[in-house]
């Protein structure tokens, strides 16, 4: 995809800090799906398909990188249909599986982005999944924080929100509504282990070097521990297969 000439610090992030100030009140998951449901997109590619969700005020949105991973050209999709073209990439960290895209925003304003969790949820805290498993929009499930992992210094939320392929790039939403993690891969053969990149990382991707550093500390690119590699096989939630009956 071709990079667009915008540059994502044109465009304010939202992010809930962990500082001890006042936090919104948790919400019942019905108000939670109405507030997020605008901001987040089914992505498709001429590679596959998956999900992203809006960050920034004027069109950038995060996904997987594999979700875009050798794409060409990509279109992002709405809860009400509208859907836009995907101008290109305006950054990815593929160590991360972390992309963040600009879309085309001269058809009609786009909604507000979501607020980021500068801080990592509790273990055993309500989270929910939202995307586009198996060409399904506009799909929600819950679970809980199974454990907060630390692979190479880096975060990645394991948790028992089903997902599937096509939740790629989705938010992992708190009872807040505040996004703590970009939903990424399960391990096939095993009993709902689901993980989500932090978006603490997705902070880290977003904003300037210096603006990171006083949120939290520099960390370096994670991989997943060749003992589990071994004992599992990883999935990546991206689903480039459309199932018969599936919504596109």
């Amino acid at each position: 995809m071709t990079p667009p000439t915008e540059r994502l610090v044109a465009s304010p992030v939202v992010a809930a800090h962990d500082d001890g100030s006042a936090r919104p009140a948790e919400k019942s998951l019905v108000e939670i799906i109405k507030a997020i449901k605008p901001s987040v997109v089914r992505i498709e590619t001429d590679e596959g398909s998956g999900t992203g969700f809006l960050v920034g005020t004027h069109g950038e949105v995060v996904t997987n990188a594999h979700v875009i991973q050798d794409a060409s050209q990509a279109v992002a999709t709405f809860h009400d249909g509208h859907a836009v073209v995907v101008l290109g990439c305006l950054m990815v960290a593929k160590d991360n599986d972390l992309a963040v895209l600009k879309l085309d925003g001269s058809t009609r304003r786009p909604p507000p982005p979501l607020k980021l969790y500068a801080g990592l949820p509790e273990q055993g805290e309500k989270v929910f999944a939202y995307g586009n498993p198996l060409g399904l929009s506009d799909t929600v499930s819950d679970g809980i924080v199974s454990a907060v992992r630390v692979f190479n210094d880096h975060v990645l939320i394991q948790h028992t929100a089903p997902i599937s392929p096509g939740n790629s790039g989705g938010p992992l939403l708190n009872a807040r509504g505040e996004v703590v993690g970009v939903n990424t891969f399960y391990l096939r053969d095993a009993q709902n282990l689901n993980f989500a990149v932090s978006s603490r990382d997705v902070l880290a991707l977003l904003v300037s070097e210096r603006q990171a550093a006083a949120v939290f500390p520099r960390q370096r690119p994670w991989s997943v521990p060749e003992g589990i590699a071994a004992r599992t096989h990883i999935v990546a939630t991206g689903c480039p297969v459309p199932i018969e009956g599936a919504v596109p």
